[in-house]
């Protein structure tokens, strides 16, 4: 499954904060919204204080098999029409 299909955390070095990544979907910005009350940058910064590495922080995780509410489990007509798509 393509990285841009999973609900993902990184740590942005250029940024230096973390990056919520969402798939294309139904409710998966609430998703990275409810994921960021949980991975916070007070915990990223106690991790770091205690030892480890924050910029190799990434989190993923892929919805189920067959889920619709996903974009990338549905069938292709089913999927909204982006710029450039041909009708």
């Amino acid at each position: 499954m393509k990285a841009t299909e999973k609900l993902r955390v990184t740590w942005c070095k250029k940024e230096r904060s973390l990056l919520f990544h969402y798939p294309l979907g139904t409710q998966t910005k609430c998703d990275a919204g409810f994921l960021s009350g949980h991975i916070t940058d007070d915990l990223v910064e106690e991790l770091d204080k205690r030892g480890y590495d924050k910029t190799t922080l990434c989190f993923s995780i892929e919805p189920k098999q067959g889920n619709t509410d996903f974009a990338s489990q549905r069938e292709n007509e089913d999927l909204p029409a982006f710029c450039g798509d041909k009708p």
